[in-house]
């Protein structure tokens, strides 16, 4: 299919092409090799991520992130039940 996406996890490195995403814990504490690849973004990344407007819509997305689980594995389930039914 030529527009699927692959996603993939390997060592931490400079993509040649596409999105580089970071994953960082509540503190936003970036190692020295995310720093690095980064660059002077990494900065841009920790100020954005104190914001109180950032962490106001985090909160929210967080909220609307846990409702979809609950609603997927309510989907889910009945998908598993008619496959593993027949």
């Amino acid at each position: 299919m030529a527009d699927s996406r692959k996603l993939g996890f390997g060592p931490i490195a400079a993509p040649a092409g596409g999105v580089l995403v970071v994953f960082a814990d509540d503190g936003v504490k970036l190692g020295p090799k995310t720093k690095r690849l980064l660059g002077s973004a990494a900065d841009l990344v920790v100020r954005a991520a104190k914001n109180e407007r950032f962490k106001k819509i985090l909160e929210n997305w967080r909220a609307f992130r846990a409702e979809q689980h609950r609603w997927f594995s309510i989907a889910d389930t009945r998908a598993e039940i008619a496959v593993y039914s027949s």
